[in-house]
């Protein structure tokens, strides 16, 4: 099939963004097996990562977007608020917007394509050249006012996140109306785009995967030592370093005195910078996270707000470290009341119980962190992920066919 793809940003498997990863492993399986024109937005960072998808056999369309940084930066935030308070768009949506790409898409329209794919909503609001059927990939289905947000301190005041909430209620209600599929990580996503843009069959619930590495021996780990990894513009993760550190940690320390928090992630805001101190460590960037969630104990991941999946907890079943979570962060991950490859909880003493018995057992880590591993590999490869995307394909062509 000959297919154009829309993504936000350069997909890229060494990318610090976990969306950067997971559109590099759409890309890569839909360029197994079709002709693929990509339509991205980039900085100059990205060159490396674009000869690389060139060097990959896919044409590539980078259209660099106005500069986050520097004297320009105030102009440019100053236009989006402007923007913002006259228009109807979410926040998030006008960040990505930039009149360059309707241009490359509108000179791309001369092409008429078996198949557009536009990766994340943010993309859906540009127009599309023609074709004979659209999918949607939506990274995260956003439903209350701190899911609508689209930076940790972006929407100050509690009117604003409302304000934004509604929006986002409208957009993905109109953009999901537009696609023949719509794919989603987890199936309560899939639930609430099925309540909004029925058929259910326009949905289609395809977990991601992730690597999966060669074993880490126990010996890599430091004793007491507790890991929180999360990109802090996404305020979900502000939250959960906020709940962690703030409310969950005393309550572990209180029957571990020893038990210390690292927390590893882009971008801190100083809500979360300020959290550093005796018992807690805060890095910001760092140039990779595996020697983190590898050194530690128990790898904690306290989401309670967002939509889609949370690939650092993936990233670290795959290292056979045990890790706990909040019912919202298992979400899309196997995990059988059976055979538990998560300890989850969604109250701070409930999560701090699980992390004080994993710190007190080495047999219980070592064995919650192999059936982890075990799921991974069974449940969670890219190889998977990008068959399911295959049957959503063939399913189109079937439809169009008949």
């Amino acid at each position: 099939m000959n297919v154009l793809m829309l993504t936000p940003m350069v997909p890229s498997a060494s990318a610090s963004s976990a969306g950067a990863i997971v559109m590099h492993q759409e890309v890569k399986a839909l360029a197994a097996c079709h002709d693929v024109t990509l339509a991205t937005l980039a900085t100059a960072e990205d060159d490396a990562a674009i000869r690389d998808l060139r060097d990959a056999g896919l044409r590539v369309h980078a259209v660099m977007r106005q500069g986050e940084r520097g004297p320009g930066a105030l102009v440019r935030r100053g236009i989006l608020g402007l923007r913002w308070r006259v228009g109807d768009l979410p926040l998030r949506t006008l960040v990505f917007h930039e009149r360059a790409m309707q241009a490359t898409l509108d000179r791309l329209a001369t092409t008429r394509y078996d198949i557009v794919h536009v990766v994340d909503n943010a993309m859906a609001q540009y127009r599309r050249p023609r074709s004979s059927a659209a999918v949607l990939s939506e990274y995260e289905v956003r439903l209350t006012t701190d899911d609508a947000a689209v930076a940790a301190e972006a929407m100050p005041s509690r009117r604003a996140r409302e304000a934004e909430q509604e929006r986002w209620q409208r957009y993905q209600s109109r953009v999901w109306n537009a696609f023949d599929r719509v794919q989603v990580f987890t199936e309560r996503d899939a639930a609430t785009v099925r309540d909004v843009a029925p058929p259910a069959n326009r949905v289609v619930v395809n977990p991601f995967g992730v690597d999966l590495p060669e074993l880490v021996s126990d010996k890599e780990t430091v004793a007491g030592n507790l890991v929180f990894v999360g990109g802090f513009a996404h305020p979900p993760n502000v939250d959960a370093a906020i709940w962690l550190a703030g409310e969950i940690l005393p309550l572990v320390r209180a029957r571990c005195p020893d038990a210390r928090l690292t927390i590893v992630g882009t971008r801190p805001p100083d809500s979360v910078r300020k959290l550093a101190g005796p018992t807690t460590v805060v890095t910001g960037h760092v140039d990779a996270v595996e020697p983190y969630l590898d050194s530690a104990e128990v790898v904690v991941a306290p989401v309670r707000s967002g939509g889609g999946m949370r690939l650092k907890v993936l990233q670290a079943m795959a290292r056979s470290r045990p890790v706990v979570t909040t019912a919202r962060g298992a979400e899309g991950v196997w995990n059988p009341p059976g055979a538990p490859t998560l300890r989850v909880a969604d109250d701070a003493a409930g999560i701090a119980a699980h992390i004080v018995e994993l710190l007190e057992s080495a047999e219980a880590r070592s064995a919650l962190g192999m059936r982890a591993r075990v799921a991974v590999a069974e449940h969670h490869t890219w190889a998977q992920f990008a068959q399911r995307m295959h049957a959503t394909y063939a399913s189109l062509a079937a439809s169009e066919a008949a």
